[in-house]
């Protein structure tokens, strides 16, 4: 066998290529220039994949692949404001909506009209019957119901993980694992 041959990516074990990337950071910066160098060095071909997967799994920040990582932050423009422009608002509420009494059937609806549905589990289906307002797909007092704002919904599930958060750590208490 011929000794003298130098050994391939393949054959190198973990702390060989480690070190085989850190001495080619001495000479050059990017993954595929180490790849090109350590190709030529160990006379096999050393993929560019296979230097980022090593520097990943090593620690080794190689600062040729992402230099756009480490920029600064851009600077925005000021959103430019037209002078004499003034914002109002109404200071009256609005009139409350139009809701025909008891409401249209659902199938005499109209295209603009409130589909809020007035009616109970066990009504036929010929007799159902929507709210019928000026709206569509809901009238605003209906849209209340039916839509929550996200802010609220966020707020839910931050209670409900903080609950389960107290469960958890109180069980653990009880069984001797944690203590506060």
């Amino acid at each position: 066998m011929d000794d003298d041959r130098p050994l391939t990516w393949q054959q190198l074990d973990t702390i060989g290529k480690t070190i085989a990337v850190r001495q080619a950071l001495l000479h050059v910066e990017s993954a595929g220039a180490i790849a090109t160098w350590l190709s030529a060095l160990l006379e096999c071909a050393v993929t560019r994949n296979a230097v980022i997967g090593c520097c990943d799994r090593a620690g080794i920040k190689l600062y040729g692949t992402n230099r756009k990582l480490h920029k600064a932050p851009r600077k925005r423009r000021p959103k430019p404001t037209v002078p004499g422009i003034v914002r109002t608002f109404p200071t009256e509420p609005a009139p409350p909506p139009y809701h025909p009494p008891g409401g249209v059937l659902f199938a005499a609806s109209g295209p603009h009209q409130c589909r809020y549905p007035l009616w109970d589990d066990g009504t036929p289906a010929e007799q159902r019957t929507v709210c019928g307002a000026t709206g569509y797909p809901w009238c605003a007092d209906h849209r209340a119901i039916v839509y929550r704002p996200a802010s609220t919904i966020s707020e839910q599930r931050k209670k409900a993980q903080d609950h389960r958060r107290v469960v958890r750590d109180d069980r653990l208490m009880k069984q001797g694992i944690w203590s506060s």
